[in-house]
């Protein structure tokens, strides 16, 4: 909790309490009215929906599909339409849509890896199945008797594939559904309008650069979740006459991607850094190929030269795998057994590139990444406080005043539970409770400066305290 929210809580607290809200409105159908009567209302409710939406952090797993700014609304009055909307708000589909997504991915590890289905030796014509396959052992192709067991696995797993083919196919089959009717329900909230869901209709010239990138990044992943949706769907139609489905393990991931907002960020942001990368790239393939250049001629007619240094593409490849240490010292030890100062060339090259080149990228990555974050940060405190100014513009100069009166205020707080999603429901007494802790002065108007706090009070949470049987017994 901020120093500014503690403040605020202080001062509703300090107030008496026939002071703090003289009078309690209610979701009543006064108020339902006066809301359908000022259209100021419904404006200014999604600009505080937006204020909201940028002050909370992305989460692992969206469950709202939200258009952020009040400009890219589309809002459906039909009844369907809000039922749909309601539907995707409830805490079962929400819960469910999180477990159907995870256990997408995790059925890729728990199922019978898709190259063993048909695999097939030399010795039979017919496919072993993956349980045969896995168990297959002997002797590896480079065996050492002092380092390993003589008899090994042919193919290394972690032995978790619990699932046979077909009980994975019904799981994804089940998932696949519940994903089916969650689209169902996006389209119908949306009208079953392609151009709403899809946003084909939104001019980014009318909106801030705010709203128009997080528009296009919106739509990007609405899109490829469409695409892999069809692909796997399609994929398990087919499943029965063709059981081989090796791009499903994708399709997958590429679902799990376009639902998961906090995944989208940080590939977002990735894909940022890239450029920033790419002269400490040019310096090190550099490095590589001239060691490569080198170690060629060096090591030319000699054991090394044969096992590594063959040719120019060969030296390069046994330098880059070296550097990741996958076979550094092995890749030195044929020319370092006939002469010690092979380990030199080895030696200075790990240097330039594993300590030195790798650790500037590390840095650079680091560096970019909370560059970014600082920027996203700054973006959205900027648009946070813009959304805020024009929501008080809105229903000043509709009202004639310079304040925000408590019953607009409670007029928005009915848009936001009757038509916004991403916003949880604020009861009654909550909605008392927030004007009370804005209203400062106990003036019943919010001035501009208070009503500049409505996000960060709107981001608590209130549980309600229920006294213990002993207090009721013993109350002193």
């Amino acid at each position: 909790m901020t120093d500014e929210t503690s403040s605020l809580i202080a001062s509703s607290s300090k107030r008496k309490p026939a002071e703090s809200v003289r009078s309690t409105l209610s979701w009543s159908h006064s108020l339902m009215n006066y809301t359908n009567d000022h259209s100021e209302i419904t404006k200014a409710a999604y600009f505080l929906r937006d204020a909201v939406v940028v002050s909370r952090s992305a989460s692992l797993i969206s469950h709202t599909d939200y258009l952020i700014s009040s400009q890219t609304t589309n809002s459906s009055s039909g009844r369907f339409s809000k039922w749909c909307r309601k539907a995707l708000k409830s805490q079962l589909v929400t819960t469910v849509l999180s477990l159907c997504i995870v256990s997408l991915v995790f059925i890729s590890f728990i199922e019978p890896p898709s190259w063993c289905r048909d695999f097939v030796t030399d010795d039979s014509s017919q496919p072993l199945g993956c349980k045969a396959t896995l168990a297959m052992q002997g002797v590896p192709a480079f065996y050492s008797d002092d380092t390993e067991d003589e008899i090994q696995f042919y193919y290394p797993s972690i032995r978790i594939e619990y699932l046979s083919i077909s009980q994975a196919y019904v799981l994804e089959c089940m998932v696949t559904i519940f994903l089916l009717l969650h689209t169902f329900l996006c389209f119908g909230k949306d009208s079953f309008s392609l151009s709403h869901f899809f946003m084909l209709d939104f001019d980014a010239s009318q909106v801030d650069s705010l709203t128009a990138k997080k528009v296009k990044n919106i739509r990007a992943f609405r899109i490829i979740r469409m695409i892999t949706t069809i692909l796997l769907v399609k994929g398990l139609i087919t499943f029965p006459l063709d059981d081989s489905r090796p791009y499903a393990i994708f399709y997958r991931i590429f679902l799990f991607i376009s639902y998961s907002e906090g995944v989208q960020r940080e590939l977002l942001i990735a894909i940022k850094i890239i450029p920033s990368l790419f002269s400490a790239a040019v310096v090190l393939f550099m490095v590589i190929g001239t060691y490569g250049l080198i170690g060629v001629a060096a090591f030319y007619d000699t054991k090394e030269g044969t096992l590594h240094f063959s040719n120019w593409v060969e030296g390069i490849w046994s330098l880059w795998t070296s550097m990741t240490t996958v076979i550094y010292p092995d890749v030195m030890m044929a020319g370092y057994n006939e002469n010690r100062f092979v380990a030199l060339f080895f030696v200075t090259f790990m240097i330039f590139t594993f300590f030195f080149i790798l650790n500037v990228m590390l840095a650079i990555v680091v560096n970019g990444y909370n560059t970014e974050t600082e920027e996203e940060e700054k973006e959205n405190d900027l648009a946070r406080t813009n959304y805020m100014q024009l929501a008080f513009d809105i229903l000043t100069d509709a009202s004639g005043d310079d304040s925000v009166t408590q019953e607009q205020l409670m007029a928005i707080f009915l848009v936001l539970n009757e038509e916004c999603d991403e916003i949880p429901r604020i009861r009654s007494k909550e909605a008392d409770l927030l004007f009370a802790m804005l209203d400062q002065d106990g003036t019943e108007k919010l001035e501009v400066n208070e009503f500049m706090n409505i996000t960060s009070v709107m981001l608590l949470e209130f549980e309600e305290v229920k006294e213990l049987w002993i207090e009721k017994a013993y109350p002193q």
